[in-house]
Parts: structure tokens; sequence; C-alpha cells
């Protein structure tokens, strides 16, 4: 007669369980909310920290003017929600007659290495009057990247016409409104995320020449969560707890 082996058929007929209640406790994962609404001055710090917290908000890279010519602050002039906090103000100048298209990119480092799933990133957003303006009657072409594990920008679906969102023209320029923006992602892998601005005026007479500068606030980051070590290692040692507890149920 051919001798069974009770230990493994009994591993075997486990194993797909407790790969079905893994699986399952992930595809369930919850997802964590992250919002920074930069009411005091010690909500960020303006030098790198690619490993947070706190998160930061820099200047990460961009042409010979905004490189040399470029400040971030905490602003209590400028609030969102007006409850009498504050904002990020991001500032910088292009001189594009004398160097053509130049960007200007600020990068906020969010979440410790290797990042979190992030499925959405809002803010508000309000350019500063008096900036200057483009050939478009904006102040230039805004793009929002992530960085993922590797800290390598991807783009994200976003991208507009700072200032004037519509492209109907200078009389549109909304300089002094505030504007919220929300980009919902596939779970990308984040661990900072980068605001770029462009100027894109063609030809390069008509490249923008002045100083730019725009308000963050109210920034929220959705991500999944998924199930902490210690409640996946219980769930590894309830297995053999039942194989034991069946054994002994065998055995009287």
């Amino acid at each position: 007669m051919r001798k069974i082996n009770v230990h493994r058929a009994m591993w075997m007929a486990l194993a797909p369980i407790g790969a079905s209640l893994v699986a399952a406790s992930m595809a369930g994962a919850q997802t964590t909310t992250y919002v920074n609404t930069f009411d005091t001055s010690s909500s960020f710090q303006t030098i790198a920290n690619y490993n947070p917290p706190p998160i930061s908000a820099r200047f990460d890279y961009g042409g010979y003017t905004p490189t040399n010519h470029h400040s971030v602050n905490w602003s209590a002039a400028e609030d969102h929600t007006g409850n009498g906090g504050g904002s990020v103000l991001l500032s910088w100048a292009f001189n594009g007659p004398t160097f053509g298209s130049e960007s200007a990119a600020f990068t906020m480092d969010l979440f410790p290495t290797p990042g979190y799933q992030v499925t959405d990133i809002s803010f508000a957003l309000m350019v500063a009057p008096g900036s200057a303006e483009d050939s478009f009657g904006g102040n230039g072409y805004f793009q929002v990247f992530t960085r993922d594990a590797s800290y390598n920008d991807n783009a994200t679906p976003f991208a507009e016409e700072l200032g004037n969102p519509s492209y109907g023209g200078p009389s549109t320029n909304d300089a002094g409104t505030w504007e919220l923006i929300n980009i919902p992602l596939s779970d990308a892998q984040t661990r900072a995320i980068t605001l770029q601005d462009y100027d894109d005026g063609n030809p390069s007479s008509r490249n923008i020449q002045g100083n730019e500068a725009i308000y963050i606030d109210d920034l929220s980051v959705t991500y999944l969560s998924v199930p902490e070590p210690a409640s996946l290692g219980l769930l590894g040692a309830s297995i053999p707890a039942l194989m034991l507890r069946r054994r002994r149920a065998r055995s009287c």
C-alpha cells in the first residue's frame, strides 16, 4: 500500500488557502490621503529631503536664467481656503530674448523611498499678478511629473498653458485666481512630484522676459495602503496552527 506523507498533503491542501487569503488582503488594500494645507512656515522645508518627512519644496533644474534667479518661500499673503493660513510661493525669472526657451522645475519630496502607489494628486495653484506673459497670453507651458522609486521623471496626463488654461488669448489670463488641479493616476509609484514651467514663446523675440511666481496650496495625494507586515505575519502563523489542530483531531 502506498504510504501518504500527511504533513506534505496537509501543506499542499492549505497552501492555496493561504495564498488566496494574501491575495484577498492585497486586493482589498485601502487608500490613504496625505494632505498639506501649508498653514505654517514649518509645514515644509526648502532643501532637498529625498526620504521625508518632512516634505520639501525646492528648485530642481532649469535654464540659465531660472537657475540663477529663483526662490522658494512660505507665504502668509495668499491662502486658498482663506482661513488665515498660507501657501508655498515659487518664484523664478525667464530671459527669452537672450536665452530662448527655458524651463524652471520645482520638486516636492513627499514620501521615503521607494514611495507609494499614488492614485490621485490634487492641489490649488494661483499665478501671482504681474507675472510676465508669453506670446499665448499665459505664463508658460506647465506640466506635472511624478518621480518613481529610482527618482526618474514620469509625465502625468496634466499639462496646460499656465495662467491661461483655455488658450483663449491675453484677455483670459487668470493671474490672481486660484485654480484647482486634479490629476488621476494609475497606481504610479511616487516619491516626489515635479512642477515644471516651460517658456514656450515662439519666435525667440516673443519669449517670456521677466519674473514669474506661483502659489501652491492644499496639496492632497491619495495612495494605496497595503496590510501591515504584522498582519501578514499573523496570517502566515495561522496556517501551521491550523495544521496542528487538524493533526490533533485526527489522532484522537
